[in-house]
């Protein structure tokens, strides 16, 4: 799930958990504001609270009564953790940081890989063009239309090319009218098109009614990992993606585009007068179109990643020297210190975790109510 509607309003976490509870005397929420690092007192292994930059420069240390609770991601927690202490040992002395604790952070990163190079040109147009007026006059009078859904993730199909009752492949498609291409800078933004493959696509806009097929591999076997690129809390770290690196994943994609490949031949897609067509790259032109090889050739060009990175601080039993939390999200070997959301799980569970990452929320949230007694 990518997310949540209650009566024709997106509904974020923010909104739904935050907004009843803002005027709580024991809940504070800092704006603006950069946790720098944990502070753990080494003598005991126990965090003890956060340090904290604001907009305007201010340091502040804010101490905790129980725990410190990070939750800042699969790229931020591991980033935290690691300028902490607490991460791989050669990474660490690398950026001459104290090591507090010889840990597998940043490891294990998963990226569900997803391909836009799939296109279907339609004969027939299979919805009529709206105008952004007219959708957000529907979402404000009426809290209807196409902004008062997911979009095209409201319709979305699933795979299992494996044939093991288990899906791996996500599809679904974005829709652009003949000579309508006006979404084409926010597809272009989404999916990190080259500027000389948006051209190429309104071209092609500019001929047909045209499904820019987005799919998205669910179980990724391809594994990356997050390094500091210094010891500066402002610095980015660097993500090794390592997109397609296990060819498990290439053949996942080629199995699943050669099911897209007999759409055209079903009868439903006959009456509108679909077919695939290429986007022109140059390299893959040198071989068949709808090949194996051309595949392989357009997913070089056409792969990104969806937006919920995973694994960086994975749960698992303390017997796996990869696990850096348990199973209630416990770093190993610090007191009082937690990991929560995308960061901790071994796996994706799907390709927009929304709704797992809330009951795992919930969960961790449960765990720490009985801990304490509150």
């Amino acid at each position: 799930m990518v997310g949540h509607v209650c009566t024709g309003r997106r509904m974020l976490p923010g909104k739904v958990f935050l907004s009843p509870i803002v005027h709580r005397e024991n809940f504070k929420l800092l704006t603006n504001t950069h946790v720098t690092r944990i502070l753990i007192d080494t003598n005991t292994n126990t965090a003890y609270g956060v340090e904290l930059v604001t907009k305007q420069g201010q340091i502040f240390t804010v101490q905790a009564s129980k725990e410190v609770i990070v939750t800042a991601g699969a790229i931020g927690s591991a980033q935290l953790l690691m300028l902490s202490g607490i991460g791989p040992r050669h990474q660490l002395l690398l950026h001459d940081i104290d090591l507090v604790k010889d840990l597998n952070v940043g490891g294990n990163l998963k990226l569900n890989a997803v391909f836009t190079g799939a296109v279907m040109a339609h004969e027939k147009a299979l919805m009529r063009h709206t105008s952004v007026e007219d959708m957000a006059f529907d979402y404000l009078a009426h809290n209807d239309g196409p902004l008062a859904t997911y979009g095209t993730f409201s319709h979305t199909v699933f795979m299992d090319t494996l044939t093991d009752g288990y899906p791996d492949v996500e599809f679904h498609s974005y829709y652009f009218n003949k000579g309508h291409h006006e979404w084409l800078c926010d597809f272009k933004a989404m999916y990190n098109y080259a500027d000389e493959y948006r051209t190429k696509l309104a071209q092609l806009n500019d001929q047909h009614n045209l499904a820019v097929l987005s799919l998205t591999l669910l179980r990724p076997h391809s594994t990356g990992r997050v390094i500091l690129e210094s010891k500066n809390p402002f610095d980015r770290p660097i993500v090794v993606g390592n997109l397609l690196s296990d060819e498990h994943d290439v053949l996942t994609f080629l199995k699943a585009l050669e099911k897209i490949s007999l759409l055209e031949e079903t009868e439903a897609f006959n009456e509108v007068g679909s077919k695939l067509v290429p986007i022109a790259v140059e390299e893959c032109s040198a071989f068949p179109f709808k090949s194996p090889d051309y595949w392989k050739c357009a997913l070089k060009y056409f792969t990104t990643a969806a937006s919920k990175p995973t694994g960086t601080c994975k749960m698992g039993p303390g017997s796996d020297p990869s696990a850096v939390v348990d199973g209630f999200g416990r770093v190993y070997g610090i007191n009082g210190l937690r990991v929560s959301g995308s960061a901790v799980l071994p796996d994706p569970l799907t390709a927009y975790s929304s709704a797992p990452l809330l009951m795992l929320a919930e969960k961790v949230a449960e765990h720490i109510m009985v801990s304490y007694t509150i």
